[in-house]
């Protein structure tokens, strides 16, 4: 099971506690507590007196394979790749991202530095994924209010098609026809009017069979709206403006239910390992159900950060990133882009 599990160790079995990352004492037991069921299973399997049921052991090789095959695309420095966008050569280090994210079946955080055109492998991973669908894909991007008009222009140049901006605190009957007779194309919308709410009445029953009483919820009008037109691919630029979980754009962020997401941000943690949880259970709410859970894994007192090495192993069949000095003889020494206004 992907869900979170607790397992026991007793006590006199020491050989097994130092196997396996973050064990902790209590008594005369040990505990572990992992957001992965199959890290268990690695650290197991070899052991001669435990058994593995066939469901288990073929979960456990096929996650075992996955990241591995991931971990040996992120540390390559070119794979080939048939590019799809305009006007542009992906560098090396490009083509392995959009490689990363295929492998990834979309689901991941795109975490390179800054400078290092994030912008252009996710166009081309939409342009990768239209390939395989065999069909023109709806779009989706989320991004802060001033980079509007820099996506509107890339989308343009590097993938021919002008994208629909929405705008306004909710949709009006003008972009709700628009979005229902979309049946491809790009959609942009940023994250101010994304994380809009208001209050909602719904009538609920109180369970003894005859009272009803009014309650009051909160929803995300475009929220509600976008989730119904069943993108095939989503980006969300400026990832780490969803970091606090008690903001309204996090939590409109998290409500979002995409079939396939790309986090892109060139600063995944500002602070602390707590502020990939917004992101990590957008990718995968199997694997991340629970904030307080992550918390109390990854870091003490939501401070400093504890069972890195955990987390890293966690982190590496979604999260890909590349610094400008890692990737240095990819890049040319300058580029002079002239545009004229």
């Amino acid at each position: 099971d992907k869900k979170k599990i607790y397992m026991e160790v007793l006590r006199n079995e020491d050989w097994l506690a130092r196997q396996i990352f973050g064990v902790y004492k209590t008594g005369q037991r040990y505990y572990w507590y992992t957001s992965e069921a199959f890290q268990i299973g690695q650290k197991l399997f070899k052991e001669p007196n435990i058994e593995f049921s066939p469901e288990l052991k073929e979960y456990i090789e096929k996650e075992t394979e996955k990241k591995a095959m991931l971990d040996a695309i992120a540390t390559k420095g070119d794979v080939e790749l048939d590019c799809l966008i305009r006007e542009v050569t992906l560098r090396p280090f490009q083509k392995v991202g959009v490689k990363f994210g295929e492998l990834a079946d979309y689901r991941m955080i795109l975490a390179d530095q800054m400078g290092l055109g994030k912008t252009i492998e996710f166009i081309e991973m939409a342009l990768q994924l239209e390939k395989k669908l065999e069909r023109k894909a709806k779009v989706l991007v989320i991004c802060p209010p001033g980079l509007l008009v820099n996506w509107t222009r890339e989308i343009n140049r590097l993938a021919g098609e002008s994208p629909l901006v929405l705008f306004g605190m909710e949709p009006d009957k003008f972009q709700l026809s628009k979005l229902f007779s979309l049946k491809s194309g790009w959609v942009l919308i940023n994250y101010k009017i994304l994380s809009c709410k208001k209050e909602h009445s719904v009538i609920v029953d109180t369970g003894d069979g005859r009272k009803l009483k009014t309650q009051v919820q909160d929803i995300y009008p475009w929220v509600e709206m976008l989730n119904l037109l069943n993108f095939d691919i989503t980006g969300f630029d400026e990832a780490h403006h969803a970091k606090n979980v008690e903001s309204n754009r996090s939590q409109a962020v998290r409500k979002m239910n995409p079939q396939r997401v790309i986090f892109m941000t060139g600063t995944p943690v500002l602070n602390r390992p707590g502020e990939l949880w917004p992101m990590l259970t957008v990718i995968d709410p199997e694997r991340f159900p629970s904030y307080e859970g992550f918390l109390y894994t990854y870091t003490i007192d939501n401070k400093y950060p504890r069972n890195t090495e955990e987390l890293r192993s966690t982190l590496k069949d979604v999260m890909l990133r590349r610094r400008k000095k890692d990737v240095m003889k990819d890049l040319p020494p300058i580029n002079r882009m002239y545009e004229w206004h």
